[in-house]
């Protein structure tokens, strides 16, 4: 089965067998199918109508979901299946609307993170009353040098910590960041792949 599970998610499978997966596959091969970006919108809305939950978490990973399919997602019962959606590169700006209100503060953190977030989710939600909105957002590579400072002075170290992560910080806002001396920023900024090299060397306690 591990060859037929591959094949569902090979956006160059034909469709006629991309077809025949969604109607006679398994639940894995099912699953698998429903992130594959090629497939039509007619198999989506079958996948949809026929899938559980598994597959309608893998509907939502996919970036290429269709709008309507996407709308009704973002409605579902089940908040993992938000969350995959809110997640997703490609949402819609009416679904982010929906998402935006959601009761479960994960999805909405989870929205928070998104790049394609719009400007207005960014300015709200830049002083949310949640730190794990506030920390998803600290993640967001769209944010402008202001909204970064006003996450880097965050009154909670977990915001600060996936600030550290983020790799737009310019080389003053990181070492702004590391003046902080905590470990949990440090280790962050260690792992943020566009740390300066200076603060690399910092880091490391090494001199020439």
């Amino acid at each position: 089965e591990q060859a037929r599970v591959i094949l569902a998610e090979n956006e160059s499978t034909s469709e006629e067998i991309l077809v025949h997966f969604a109607k006679k596959g398994t639940p894995t091969i099912r699953e698998s199918l429903a992130e594959n970006p090629v497939i039509n919108t007619e198999t989506q809305r079958y996948l949809l109508e026929t899938g559980g939950d598994d597959i309608k978490n893998a509907l939502a990973r996919n970036i290429r979901l269709l709008d309507a399919i996407q709308i009704e997602l973002a409605r579902d019962s089940n908040w993992r299946t938000r969350w995959h959606l809110a997640k997703n590169q490609n949402i819609c700006d009416r679904v982010q609307e929906i998402l935006a209100s959601d009761d479960d503060v994960d999805v909405r953190a989870a929205l928070a993170e998104n790049d394609l977030l719009l400007e207005k989710y960014i300015n709200l939600w830049i002083c949310d009353e949640d730190y794990k909105v506030r920390s998803g957002l600290a993640k967001n590579r769209n944010l402008n040098k202001n909204q970064i400072l006003v996450l880097a002075d965050d009154l909670r170290q977990e915001v600060q910590k996936s600030l550290a992560g983020n790799p737009v910080l310019t080389d003053s806002l990181q070492s702004h960041l590391l003046r902080k001396r905590v470990d949990d920023i440090d280790v962050e900024l260690a792992r943020n792949k566009s740390l300066a090299v200076a603060l690399q060397a910092e880091l490391a306690q090494y001199n020439n």
